[in-house]
């Protein structure tokens, strides 16, 4: 009876080694939710590696409960579109997708 005791006693005091402690995500913490024009942010910087000029596109954002949809649409509706994203509350980019 007291063995086992003592590995229970054992077991619960070793349950949270293994818990990370800190993240070294760009993403905001799990409990930070971030604000629309943080979000427009994320999405900006991921664009502005695939396509050259942003300033063609009207941007478009929408919140869908916890997750924002980012859509770059072009300004002048001819054939052909700009990214399209879904990145969560807390700066996550969930889904991604490119249009030429």
């Amino acid at each position: 009876m007291r063995r086992r005791a003592f590995l229970m006693a054992a077991f619960v005091a070793l349950a949270g080694c293994g818990e990370r402690r800190g993240s070294t995500s760009t993403e905001a913490s799990e409990g930070t939710v971030m604000t629309k024009d943080e979000i427009l942010e994320i999405a900006r910087q991921d664009a502005a590696t695939k396509y050259r000029d942003l300033s063609i596109y009207n941007v478009t954002a929408t919140q869908v409960g916890s997750e924002w949809r980012i859509v770059y649409s072009l300004k002048d509706n001819s054939d052909g579109g700009g990214p399209e994203y879904t990145i969560d509350q807390h700066g996550k980019i969930v889904s991604k997708k490119y249009y030429q």
